[in-house]
């Protein structure tokens, strides 16, 4: 059998032979560094250093990017769950909105259509590519070749992209409908016109073919076995071949690993001490040159941690008050009422804990994966601290008892829970996302009724709800709180609340925090960890009985138990004694 090694070496060379001539007029890479400003006073232990990273232009940085998409009916059966969606949402949540980057999109379906405009990253590109995605392409349909997207593509950016700015196309397809000669036709007179062509591969058929477009457009081919494995391609792909990267702060020796970036965007948070800290980011493109920039800024005074005074202070994670409200909704946690489901019950409930951005909700949503079912969710109340909780009724017909332990993931058969607020951002239970994801300076949040819908109790306890808070971390965040919403049963009170894996190798005791209003009880445990210790990254897959994936267990002083996230259906009568 050859050796993969070896193919990937031999592949790797042919590319940088056949590049040479684009590569040799290279400079050094550039580096734009965006904060922190030189000679800024920071009064904290770290800051999160930002900016962007270029080894494709010897100019200032600016890149105007065009996703090209194929959404050819074949998709259907290739990526069923719409993975190619939530990679293209992933990566622009990672990017820094203060770089010099803008943004547009082609689709290709029966035809090649110009779906969004050149826009900002600072202002407006990611809402209205989430409406492009949400309301005119969500279905494939069509078997034109991407070829006819990429000249599409290329076309626009000749017109309309800056003259100083690195013109990429960013290719996907999953080969079906692609002609060898047409596709490499198209990549080579795109890259006549300085664009680079890149392309990430579902599934194809056709490797050689993608490998050759690739080649002809001057980048490179990122290939996909199946459509889970697409969002880290998305966000990790070297669009603009920077090999590594790394933030040393020179005056104390604090450094970060090997940094991520996402397209040219980085965004890696370093630790600070009191006085002159000279920061250095040093990157390393692919073909060996290497380049680096500093920012000085100063630390006033040695700062008294107020969390280490009062963990209850509301600034603080451990608090109860800890309220972060983020750049976008987020969709807390999820589940039904009843998760004990009687074989007289007609009806249960799918509920979702919901936090406004700074603006309000439009809509929340409960759909399965490939999005054959979709379920509008109502506004039911808000807790005390303004989160809201949404639910949606599902009429149960007569049947046999079932349990269903994996119902939110990313696979197929599978569902989530979506919040889009009114300027189109968006964000989709169990993500639990790490990126640029700060606390939003904010306006107080819309008000609504109490909630106090007093749900049934059975027999056992029920864990109606599990989560986590906030849902969204940003790469300066060091903690996150796991959230369980508990209902006792009638075998007396709580014992215990506990999270833990499959194998029972991770378990952690939850804390009453206490009633949420309507009876029902809030347990938590902080979970956390170093600062920069996640990459840009989403967890999708954390709920359930398979491997890696946890349930919260929960026990009362009968011995009687639940574990979240099986819904049950069976003999669970009403029991509010």
């Amino acid at each position: 059998m050859p050796n993969k090694k070896l193919i990937e070496l031999m592949k790797r060379f042919i590319y940088i032979v056949l590049s040479l001539s684009y590569s040799a007029s290279l400079a050094t890479p550039t580096i734009t560094l965006v904060e922190p400003q030189e000679g800024e006073v920071i009064n904290a232990d770290h800051v999160v250093v930002s900016g962007c990273a270029n080894a494709l232009s010897n100019k200032d940085g600016s890149i105007d990017l065009m996703f090209v998409m194929g959404n050819s009916s074949s998709l259907l059966q290739t990526d069923p769950t719409k993975q190619r969606f939530e990679a293209i949402d992933q990566l622009l949540n990672g990017l820094n909105k203060n770089i010099d980057m803008r943004i547009g999109m082609v689709f290709v379906s029966d035809s090649a259509t110009l779906a969004v405009h050149l826009l900002s990253v600072e202002s407006t590109v990611s809402r209205v590519i989430n409406q492009a995605l949400l309301l005119q392409h969500f279905t494939p349909n069509g078997t034109a070749s991407i070829s006819v997207g990429i000249d599409v593509a290329s076309k626009y950016l000749a017109i309309n992209g800056r003259s100083d700015a690195t013109k990429i196309l960013l290719v996907f397809t999953d080969g079906q409908n692609d002609d060898p000669a047409e596709i490499q036709a198209s990549a080579a007179n795109a890259f006549a016109q300085n664009q680079i062509v890149h392309a990430i591969a579902l599934n194809s058929q056709n490797n050689d073919a993608v490998v050759a477009m690739t080649q002809a457009g001057g980048g490179q081919a990122f290939f996909a076995n199946f459509p889970q494995q697409l969002p880290e391609l998305f966000r990790d792909a070297k669009l603009v071949n920077i090999n590594n990267l790394t933030v040393t702060n020179n005056s104390y020796g604090f450094a970060t690993k090997k940094a991520d970036l996402v397209t040219c965007s980085y965004s890696v948070p370093i630790d600070l001490d009191v006085g002159e800290n000279i920061l250095e980011v040093a990157v390393a493109d692919v073909y060996g040159n290497s380049s680096s920039t500093t920012v000085t800024v100063t630390v006033p005074t040695i700062l008294a941690d107020p969390c280490n005074e009062d963990p209850n202070n509301p600034i603080c994670p451990t608090s109860k008050d800890f309220r972060p409200v983020k750049l976008r909704p987020q969709v807390l946690m999820a589940g039904f009422d009843p998760m004990l489901i009687d074989f007289g019950d007609e009806e249960f409930k799918i509920l979702a804990l919901v936090r406004e951005s700074s603006v309000p909700i439009k809509t929340v949503t409960a759909s399965e994966n490939t999005g054959t079912m979709n379920i509008n969710m109502n506004l039911e109340g808000q807790l005390a601290n303004g989160d809201k909780l949404y639910s949606a009724s599902v009429k149960l017909g007569r049947g046999p008892d079932f349990e269903y332990a994996n119902l939110f993931g990313s696979q197929l058969g599978e569902f989530k829970i979506t919040a889009i607020d009114q300027m189109w951002r968006k964000h989709s239970f169990p993500h639990l996302e790490f990126g640029n994801n700060p606390i939003s300076i904010t306006t107080p949040p819309t008000q609504a009724s109490p909630y106090a819908t007093r749900g049934v109790r059975r027999l056992s306890p029920q864990t109606l709800m599990v989560g986590f808070d906030p849902v969204m971390l940003d790469y300066a965040d060091t903690a996150f709180k796991v959230k369980a919403i508990v209902r006792k049963g009638s075998g007396g009170e709580i014992q215990y609340v506990t999270l833990k894996n499959s194998t029972e190798s991770f378990k952690a005791d939850m804390v009453l925090e206490g009633d949420i209003g309507n009876g029902d009880m809030m347990y938590s445990l902080v979970y956390t960890y170093p600062r920069g210790a996640f990459p840009p990254s989403t967890f999708a897959d954390l709920f359930g009985t398979g491997e890696g994936e946890y349930i919260v267990e929960t026990s009362d002083a009968a011995q009687q138990k639940h574990r979240f996230p099986a819904l049950q259906r069976g003999n669970f009568p009403p029991n509010d004694n």
